[in-house]
């Protein structure tokens, strides 16, 4: 049974009158086979799509007889089998031309698939043909069994190959706001399942974690087991080999809704809120050697729901708002080195829902449906690419971790991952 991939090529007729470039006068009579040379097809890799993808088509006729009078194609898997066949009249009234045209293809399945173009004219003279190939790839996003107990403002973070979703706020218990749990479960990326592990040993939500020295920490957020809470400065420290919660020193600051990554071996704490009020600049460090906090110098900007990530051995942080509730489109970079702030990075003046580091480069995320991704470099150039969105939408409250792998979205009512190595580059 041949694949379900349908090759339409559209609004190929009158030549000169749809995407035609270079056309010119030029004559010549007699029995004479059109030629077409210089076939283009952008893109040349796609991913799998249940929806057509649009291509762009086209090629170059020579064509004295001025009678050229159709376009076929064939596309067929590397195999050799035939998946369709088309014959797309048009007329060609001058010698030489550039036709462009575009094409509708669904995509489904993954493979390599073979196209033929040729032209026939009104003798029933046949062109050469040209050929290429379009492959099919898996899509960077693909959706996860969603998580046990319904979440959101939770902390996520990646130990040793698992994903750790960590409290946060319960949506399944029909009140609103939903009280913070001490809820703690684990994603295994390999077999796509998830367990319920040890709960913390204290309710919260809008906090942050981070992983230092083969540990997890979740720090400050907010204690609401009735829905309606305060802040706290509480920090506790997961083992994954015993499976045991254990409160260490108290961070300087309350807040919820802080970010937090780890350089150096130390864990930064950075930003955040007093509430949903006021936005804050401050920054602290924690060692887990010594488990003591020491506090930084205070950002340039102050940041509500910002986001945070190692990357040059520098900490970087981007997003978030003031607290005029006005996104801040100022990237910051903190130097452990110095104990200075700079602008290093070139502005991202899009919201963020999550920035993370896999293999030396910085990804970037989040917002409406679509969710978009951007990823920036070499840390001396750190420009911003463009790449695949997600496939869901995703605001402040969601929670991401990221393996070598990839990054694991998690929204109140989907989860996905994205896998770097599926990116179309």
């Amino acid at each position: 049974m041949p694949p379900s991939v349908r090759f339409a090529i559209l609004s190929w007729a009158a030549a000169c009158s749809f995407g035609v470039a270079g056309c010119s006068g030029g004559g010549g009579a007699g029995p004479t086979a059109p030629a077409i040379t210089n076939l283009q097809l952008q893109p040349r890799t796609a991913y799998e799509s249940a929806t057509p993808v649009t291509f762009l088509v086209g090629f170059d006729l020579f064509d004295p007889n001025r009678d050229v009078q159709s376009a076929s194609f064939v596309l067929r898997t590397a195999g050799g089998q035939l998946v369709d066949q088309q014959t797309i009249p048009f007329t060609a009234p001058v010698a030489s031309l550039s036709i462009a045209g575009s094409a509708a293809v669904p995509l489904p399945q993954i493979g390599t698939f073979d196209v033929e173009i040729w032209t026939t004219d009104a003798a029933g003279l046949t062109s050469n043909s040209l050929t290429t190939t379009v492959q099919v790839v898996p899509h960077a996003w693909s959706d996860l069994p969603a998580d046990l107990v319904v979440r959101q403002d939770a902390a996520a973070a990646a130990l040793d190959g698992q994903v750790y979703l960590v409290g946060g706020s319960r949506q399944d218990l029909s009140v609103f706001p939903g009280p913070s749990t001490t809820l703690v479960t684990r994603l295994d990326p390999a077999t796509e399942t998830w367990t319920t592990t040890t709960p913390m040993t204290v309710s919260r939500r809008a906090h942050t974690c981070a992983v230092a020295g083969g540990n997890l920490y979740a720090i400050g957020g907010e204690i609401a087991p009735t829905g309606i809470g305060f802040e706290t400065d509480s920090v506790e420290r997961f083992d994954p080999l015993t499976e045991v919660w254990t409160p260490v020193s108290a961070a300087p600051t309350a807040r919820v809704h802080a970010a937090a990554a780890t350089v150096g071996g130390r864990i930064y704490v950075v930003g955040g809120g007093l509430g949903a009020q006021q936005a804050l600049d401050t920054l602290e460090s924690y060692d887990p050697v010594s488990d003591t906090w020491a506090t930084e110098a205070p950002m340039p900007h102050a940041r509500h729901r910002p986001r945070a990530a190692a990357f040059g051995g520098k900490l970087v942080v981007i997003g978030g708002s003031n607290t005029m509730y006005s996104h801040v489109a100022r990237v910051d970079v903190f130097d452990p080195a110095t104990g200075t702030w700079s602008n290093e990075l070139r502005f991202f003046d899009t919201p963020c829902t999550y920035l993370t580091n896999i293999a030396g480069q910085l990804y970037a995320g989040g917002g409406t449906n679509p969710t978009w991704l951007a990823r920036a470099g070499d840390p001396e150039l750190a420009t911003w690419q463009e790449l695949t969105g997600g496939r869901h939408a995703n605001y402040a409250t969601a929670s991401v971790a990221a393996t070598d792998d990839g990054i694991f979205v998690f929204g109140s009512s989907s989860a996905e991952r994205y896998r770097v190595a599926r990116e179309i580059r």
